[in-house]
């Protein structure tokens, strides 16, 4: 995969690099580490999007070969987050909170995706906000409108779609409330 991805040797874009993403990369722990680390060696620039579901072991394989990490907190509170994803999240959190002390040199983008009517309450986001500033070094914090792009692919599937009847939230409302906790967590406003 190494050589496929760099045969032509070209960057799309100055300073890019590799960010390995959906499914779920820590499924596929020793593949991801190996592939980020052949990366990382060449000095290509190494990054996960995960949600941090697996145990320690696994999340410090991938992560030790990361120079960034996106990572969600979907809710802080768990029978919700059990409800709507069908796993307990402690696990999740305490995977986030360990990642800065562990990996300092890390850089740590937590995400929320913005939900109307399941996760958008200012209780919720309050909570997750309130969770973050236990992070020393938190890159960013950014709240990702809710979209209903996947409505789709359930159907293909023969799949019920539980958000179908979803709304996308105002963009520029989000960006507002975003750079409101962003303000909260000391972090620079976007």
């Amino acid at each position: 995969l190494y050589e496929k991805v760099h045969r032509n040797k070209i960057t799309w874009r100055s300073n890019g690099g590799v960010t390995l993403s959906g499914g779920e990369v820590l499924s596929q722990a020793d593949f991801a580490a190996a592939f980020l680390k052949k990366n990382k060696e060449n000095g290509v620039h190494t990054a996960i999007e995960t949600s941090l579901y697996a145990p320690w072991e696994t999340v410090e394989k991938v992560i030790e070969q990361c120079d960034l990490v996106f990572c969600d907190c979907k809710f802080f509170t768990n029978a919700i987050h059990k409800k709507w994803t069908g796993v307990d999240n402690a696990l999740i959190k305490e995977n986030i909170l360990r990642i800065k002390k562990v990996f300092t040199d890390v850089d740590l983008i937590v995400r929320t995706p913005v939900i109307p009517g399941i996760n958008d309450s200012e209780e919720e986001l309050g909570k997750i906000v309130e969770f973050l500033k236990q992070i020393p070094g938190l890159t960013d914090y950014e709240l990702l409108p809710f979209h209903n792009y996947g409505g789709a692919k359930y159907t293909q599937l023969s799949m019920d779609y539980a958000l179908v009847d979803k709304e996308a939230p105002d963009r520029d409302a989000i960006l507002a409330l975003n750079n409101r906790y962003r303000r909260e967590l000391g972090l620079p406003e976007q």
